[in-house]
């Protein structure tokens, strides 16, 4: 059973508790002053074990699976009538939870705010992305590249990869050596085949111009340093890579218009460690 926070369970019992001698619709027992009720029953079932719950949902299940309600409905009451309900203890904890709470509550309607804003944007043009362009834009574009990197901190690191490459050096067993891209070390560098503008422009660029099984180096990004092997370009149908190329062209006029905004709205990195060099 999913545990439920001690201060939801003492908020439950004052609110039944304000019911007075009453009972509420869909009562089902009383206990002291606080009720049981139907929905409440059906909303801890949910919480059990599926195996148990089939068992529950049976008469003697029932009577069964009440009995253990109101157990904790007496432990509920006797905890909240006891001191502990002013412990130290108790308030420190039902208020690290609710600072937690209210932080998740921030981060969704954050979440949430973005993307019906995103939305907005996609149903008013500003993201919209036509047919015409995607099939212009497959035009221009109507392959995949294939290539595996290795990833570095710094230019010399690369200079000394790009020299052991030379030397014969095997690239797949040197990025699952040095690379510093977890995400395709294991696979010896390999990077998922991509249309232009799925990856990283400096290497895209510097891709496009190299000829299949051709290695060059060493190549900046935001990321690092890097040395890349070309595997090849294939031309791809058009509807394999439709949705592909819808995405990107969004993402650039989403791009486009963030950047637009910092005309508006003032950046500025205060803290050196976090600046590019």
């Amino acid at each position: 059973m999913r545990k439920t926070t001690a201060f939801c369970l003492v908020c439950a019992a004052l609110i039944c508790a304000c019911s007075g001698s009453k009972p509420p619709e869909g009562a089902i027992a009383r206990v002291g002053k606080t009720f049981i009720t139907q929905a409440e029953f059906d909303s801890k079932l949910n919480d059990v074990n599926p195996d148990f719950r089939s068992y529950a949902l049976s008469r003697n299940g029932k009577k069964q699976f009440l009995e253990i309600l109101i157990r904790e409905k007496l432990a509920l009451i006797a905890a909240a009538n006891s001191n502990t309900a002013k412990s130290q203890e108790y308030v420190r904890n039902v208020d690290q939870r609710e600072k937690e709470m209210q932080e998740s509550l921030k981060a969704y309607k954050d979440y949430l705010l973005t993307k019906i804003w995103v939305e907005q944007l996609k149903k008013d043009g500003t993201l919209g992305v036509t047919e015409d362009d995607v099939r212009q834009y497959y035009k221009k574009y109507p392959y995949e590249v294939s290539i595996s990197h290795i990833l570095v901190g710094s230019a010399q690191e690369g200079e000394d990869v790009l020299k052991s490459l030379r030397n014969g050096k095997n690239f797949a067993a040197l990025a699952k050596e040095k690379s510093l891209d977890a995400a395709t070390a294991s696979s010896g560098g390999q990077v998922p085949p991509f249309i232009i503008g799925q990856f990283l422009p400096e290497l895209e660029a510097a891709a496009a111009g190299m000829r299949s099984g051709e290695t060059q180096g060493v190549f900046k990004s935001k990321f690092g340093y890097h040395i890349i092997k070309k595997h090849g370009e294939n031309d791809v149908p058009l509807e394999n890579v439709r949705e592909r190329i819808r995405l990107v062209l969004e993402k650039t006029k989403f791009d486009s218009y963030i950047n637009s905004l910092q005309d508006k709205y003032k950046v500025e990195v205060l803290d050196a460690n976090f600046k590019y060099d």
